[in-house]
């Protein structure tokens, strides 16, 4: 079953958040709507690939599910399918054993009904040349596919206690996380609050004085995204004088934090307040009891290298008619700025095979 856009991909929230704890992926649907929201996806339209199971004497079963967003180009479909990039979590939802075979039947379905390129990505290191599946079924010969095994920087886990977290970082780390915290509270008189109350113009006026600006509308959706999360993360950190010198927002679900985004106060190099507001976070959500601090999109912070380490494959497909070279093209119309797809499509030693 193909469900297509967003309203009608939101019918099935339940049914999702039932699946996804059933296949050991809890939290990976609780904030669809928010996800489905978020400006990235303004020109795509949500998809759905369900594998239900009917019911002879039971209530239907959802048994898989699979969410790419069709890329719409002027507003009309285009059949060029992607996943969303960061880790594979919200894309494949199925047993672990089972989600190389279930992202390779979606994309192969909708090849099918006229989509022209795929993209799929899971969690886990199995590639569909090991699934075990009908080779000789006709279906399977009309497509060709690549496989892009990447490693992600997957989530730090946070101990009992702050030090007994730091003790899993390096030497370096260790020292800047207390060193910078220290000096910003004698030298600024910092302080951290875990719940932010703020107006959007004071929101947008901190964007404007941060490192990382970001156009208004960005900003703008960024604050009003806290008010879709059910368990939104928004805290910040501020000088004496009631200045906002760091604001980072996330969502927290099933033990784990997960940061979206950060603002950091511009003129500030000294103090290092992005790594300010980090040792707060680490201290704030250990005695929240929380397990897991991820990033959303990975950080370049030096914690990065205390995180486990997790695998994702991404799958391109198309159909065997089209061929290689025409996608190529038509992802470089479609795809102007520099991305993980455009540029896998482009890569000229990219190994593609016929299934």
């Amino acid at each position: 079953m193909v469900v297509r856009g967003h309203e009608a991909v939101l019918k099935w929230r339940e049914q999702l958040v039932e699946l996804s704890q059933r296949c050991d992926q809890s939290g990976a649907m609780d904030h669809l709507e928010y996800y489905l929201g978020r400006r990235a996806f303004a020109r795509k339209r949500p998809t759905l690939v369900l594998n239900v199971c009917k019911g002879v004497n039971r209530p239907d079963r959802l048994e898989s599910a699979v969410l790419l967003y069709e890329q719409l180009v002027f507003g009309v479909a285009s059949g060029l399918y992607s996943a969303d990039y960061h880790g594979g979590i919200r894309t494949v939802i199925a047993p672990a054993e089972l989600r190389a075979r279930t992202a390779f039947a979606a994309g192969a379905h909708l090849l099918q009904v006229g989509a022209l390129l795929v993209h799929v990505s899971y969690e886990g290191e199995q590639c569909p040349t090991q699934v075990d599946g009908d080779r000789s079924a006709g279906r399977w010969r009309t497509v060709r596919w690549a496989g892009i095994p990447r490693p992600i920087s997957g989530y730090l886990p946070l101990e009992s206690s702050f030090d007994a977290t730091l003790a899993n970082m390096g030497k370096h780390t260790r020292r800047n996380l207390r060193y910078y915290r220290r000096r910003a509270e004698a030298e600024l008189g910092v302080e951290f609050v875990p719940r932010v109350e703020m107006s959007l113009e004071d929101f947008l006026e901190a964007n404007q004085s941060s490192l990382n600006l970001v156009p208004d509308e960005v900003a703008t959706d960024r604050y009003r995204s806290m008010g879709r999360l059910k368990r939104p993360l928004f805290c910040g950190v501020r000088d004496s004088s009631g200045r906002w010198l760091s604001l980072i927002g996330g969502r927290r679900h099933e033990g784990t934090t997960e940061i979206v985004w950060q603002i950091n106060r511009s003129g500030l190099p000294r103090y290092s307040i992005s790594t300010v507001m980090r040792a707060y976070l680490l201290e704030h959500e250990i005695a929240e009891g929380t397990a897991r601090l991820a990033f959303e999109g990975g950080t370049l912070h030096s914690i990065k290298h205390a995180f486990v380490t997790s695998s994702v494959i991404d799958i391109l497909m198309h159909p065997k008619a089209v061929r290689t070279w025409a996608v190529r093209q038509l992802a470089k119309r479609t795809f102007p700025e520099r991305s993980f797809l455009r540029d896998a499509l482009t890569n000229p030693d990219l190994v593609w095979s016929d299934w």
